[in-house]
């Protein structure tokens, strides 16, 4: 009997699951066919506003003032005859009420002091969002999870509701588990998907329900900034430290900070010659900040601590270019800027728990990226990394990491956003 109701469940579980998986891909297929005759409408809409010479209204839905990788395109879209397009800065609201209202005080305060056109999605006086799909014709997402913001500001809602939906990656595609993601209804129901490099460009058009529909392999657009920067002269050496905030995932585990937290004060302090710049992912201390893991009081005596060296810099967020380019080397356990940092040519050392937990976490392009990096595996090999690659300048990894980046990530660059600017008009003629 036992064999008999074992031979059954082989059967009847593989095939609950097929079933699963048929009505999964109808329903994305059938979203699909939906949000595409309602971008057929909006083209004829755009053509005829076109034709009357009015512009095309285009908002850029933004979180974090420190991810706006497609800002490159809205200062473009400023100076283009053709185009109107605001920055949106949307909740983060899934740490809680009083993070959400910092991040977006703060995230409206930064852009707006640089740029026209900001608005918030948050009316303080009646207190609550505003929906503005039906304000603008072409929408840029920031961020791909949906379930990170309010439902009128995502993907699926948006490309339901009319508008022209964009998006490209707000970092490189580094993650193993990245590979499901394609499978979801909000990757599949974007009017375009800008993909930044070959790898994650084959996965997607492998793993996508709507086979390459709606992909384009346009570079990172994110990184047109870097090339306007000039290195200035410096004096001293200039050593970027960014712990990743993953410290409470295990399903993706890339943060060393609750290892070297302690070694990484004592730094400023063994090499007071070298000015540090302390950049922790935004996530990192909000994470930290909860009564479970360090508490906020901790938090604070960690950064007045950390501040408490002159030869240390702190960004809490806010654009980082200005900040690569001039500095001489990046430690880091973070995972889009294992790829960002290798176009200024300058060292970085990656900080690895054990070769198993990448191989678990990183796709092919992460782990190829790693291999540009001198790798440390514990204290002593970042101290060797700072005394001979750093204060040496005995960097063995130059010319690799150079031609590297020269065959894997200079897809289009530096001019990505005037492709993604010039596939748009293209794509509503």
């Amino acid at each position: 009997m036992k064999k008999f109701i074992a031979t059954i469940l082989t059967i009847w579980i593989p095939i609950k699951k097929i079933r699963r998986e048929a009505r999964f891909k109808l329903i994305v297929l059938f979203n699909v066919s939906c949000a595409r005759k309602k971008y057929s409408i909006k083209i004829k809409e755009i053509r005829n506003k076109l034709k009357n010479k009015q512009k095309i209204s285009v908002g850029f839905y933004v979180v974090f003032d420190a991810v706006i990788q497609t800002i490159p395109i809205f200062e473009k879209m400023l100076d283009d005859d053709v185009f109107e397009p605001y920055i949106l800065v949307i909740p983060d609201s899934y740490r809680g009420e009083e993070n959400m209202f910092h991040q977006m005080k703060k995230t409206y305060n930064s852009l707006s002091s640089k740029y026209k056109n900001v608005l918030n999605s948050y009316d303080y006086d009646k207190k609550c969002f505003i929906d503005y799909s039906s304000k603008f014709d072409i929408i840029f997402f920031n961020n791909p999870y949906d379930d990170m913001t309010q439902e009128i500001y995502g993907i699926v809602y948006n490309s339901k509701n009319g508008p022209l939906t964009c998006f490209t990656d707000y970092g490189y595609d580094i993650s193993n588990m990245h590979s499901q993601s394609y499978r979801t209804l909000r990757y599949n129901i974007l009017w375009k998907n800008f993909i930044l490099e070959k790898n994650e460009y084959f996965n997607c058009k492998k793993n996508l329900v709507v086979k390459d529909a709606n992909i384009v392999l346009s570079g990172y657009c994110k990184m047109d900034k870097i090339a306007q920067i000039k290195e200035n002269k410096r004096e001293r050496k200039k050593i970027i430290l960014a712990p990743h905030h993953s410290i409470n995932m295990p399903e993706f585990s890339l943060s060393n900070f609750l290892r070297y937290y302690d070694f990484f004060l004592e730094l400023p302090k063994k090499y007071p010659q070298i000015d540090f710049v302390f950049r922790p992912h935004p996530l990192l201390f909000v994470t930290l900040e909860k009564d479970s893991l360090w508490g906020k009081k901790k938090v604070q005596q960690y950064l007045d601590e950390m501040t408490s060296n002159k030869n240390v810099e702190y960004q809490e967020g806010g654009e980082y270019f200005e900040t690569f380019v001039n500095s001489d080397a990046l430690i880091h356990d973070c995972g889009s800027f294992t790829a960002e940092y290798l176009f200024t040519n300058h060292p970085c050392c990656f900080m690895l728990k054990d070769d198993k937990t990448t191989d678990k976490n990183s796709n092919d392009f992460h782990k190829a990226c790693i291999n540009n990096h001198y790798k440390a595996y514990n204290q002593e090999q970042i101290i060797d990394f700072i005394e001979n690659v750093v204060i040496k300048e005995k960097d063995t990894m130059f010319e690799k990491r150079k031609k590297f980046k020269e065959e894997n990530l200079l897809i289009n660059y530096p001019n990505v956003s005037d492709f993604i600017i010039n596939h748009i008009k293209e794509a509503i003629k």
